[in-house]
């Protein structure tokens, strides 16, 4: 039961919650910085979704940041864009990345691996959010990969490992890295998790 509720806060805050999606915000250029259900089986990748001139933008500064090697310089763009996430802890942006790099998942491989796959796209009420990559972007209900060919099956597992499809087929959401950009070219998340351990750290 609590494991049910606490997927479900999950999905809201991951769709709306840490994201003040109406806001229209003063996103400082990346130029700044350069100092320092039965639907699964019908499911195919989406990589021919139009995104907007603000998120293409967007994309192309955080691809910039990502080429010069410098997890400080995309923290603080990343500190530009209200509301940005990227833990469900207090970490700082910078912090929470350099930690995992000193543990030896390299962040930037991981968001440029991400960002080479095809994305997907959100509807919130009016907004769009594309989202890298797609599969992070379906419902539960269509992620059972159970139900999937066997090549959409294997980038699946490509992505998230057998641990991660198990935990799928259990009702998790997508487990994996996962970024989004919204269509007025706000950077919503940059996700490594989905908050099971914060959970497991409270029942304990």
């Amino acid at each position: 039961m609590r494991r049910g509720l606490h997927l479900s806060l999950i999905t809201l805050v991951t769709a709306c919650g840490l994201l003040a999606c109406d806001q229209q915000d003063s996103v400082i250029p990346a130029t700044q910085f350069q100092s320092e259900p039965e639907v699964a089986p019908q499911f195919k990748p989406v990589d021919s979704i139009d995104i907007s001139a603000e998120a293409k933008t967007t994309l192309q500064e955080i691809q910039s940041l990502v080429e010069t090697g410098s997890l400080r310089r995309l923290a603080r763009y990343a500190d530009t864009h209200n509301g940005f996430v990227s833990n469900f802890g207090t970490e700082a942006n910078y912090d929470y990345w350099y930690l995992l790099r000193r543990t030896g998942a390299e962040p930037l491989d991981q968001l440029i691996r991400i960002l080479n796959e095809p994305h997907g796209e959100l509807k919130l009420g009016d907004r769009s959010w594309y989202v890298w990559p797609d599969f992070a972007a379906l419902d539960v209900a269509m992620l059972d990969p159970d139900r999937m060919d066997i090549n959409l099956r294997g980038r699946l597992v490509s992505l998230i490992g057998e641990s991660g499809i198990e935990d799928m087929r259990n009702g998790a959401p997508y487990p994996g890295v996962r970024t989004a950009i919204s269509d007025d070219g706000r950077w919503i998340y940059w996700l490594f998790e989905t908050g099971d351990t914060q959970n497991e750290d409270e029942e304990q």
